[in-house]
């Protein structure tokens, strides 16, 4: 009798455990925009395509309660967008609170940086939003720093 009280038990607790939960994709090809168009607005960068000169660059956005947001990177060599990790090799990929809100810290490669931010909603919607941010040389942008100041102090 135990032992089967001790199974329903289990079962039991089986059962009430399952959470609504979905993975990331392991990769996503280009110009999949996914199925829905109102689940993420990405607030940091602004614009699609930008520039910074921090290479650890904090990205941040919008998206609907219980979303999973995961940051992907482009892959030159599979033509593809994978996850991105971070330097413990953790992928990029949270939970969104009640707030709505969420934010990563990406470091940037040097160059040119195709990210991709994925919103997978309980319901099976998703929303890819690319972005381009290229990571720029501080030594170019203090010369440039030092003409304009030339510039305006009469030199």
């Amino acid at each position: 009798m135990k032992r089967f009280f001790a199974l329903v038990v289990c079962l039991l607790c089986l059962f009430c455990m399952t959470v609504s939960s979905f993975a990331y994709p392991p990769s996503v090809i280009p110009y999949d925009y996914g199925t829905s168009s109102s689940l993420l607005v990405i607030k940091k960068p602004e614009v699609q395509n930008s520039a910074s000169t921090k290479k650890v660059y904090p990205l941040s956005g919008v998206s609907a309660s219980s979303s999973v947001i995961t940051v992907y990177t482009y892959d030159e060599q599979s033509g593809v967008y994978v996850p991105m990790k971070n330097s413990e090799g953790v992928v990029l990929s949270s939970t969104v609170g009640y707030s709505g809100l969420f934010g990563f810290n990406v470091t940037l490669n040097e160059g040119v940086n195709k990210l991709m931010v994925r919103a997978d909603y309980i319901d099976g919607s998703c929303q890819n939003v690319y972005i381009t941010i290229k990571l720029l040389d501080t030594v170019w942008v203090n010369n440039i720093r030092s003409i304009v100041r030339g510039f305006s102090l009469g030199l």
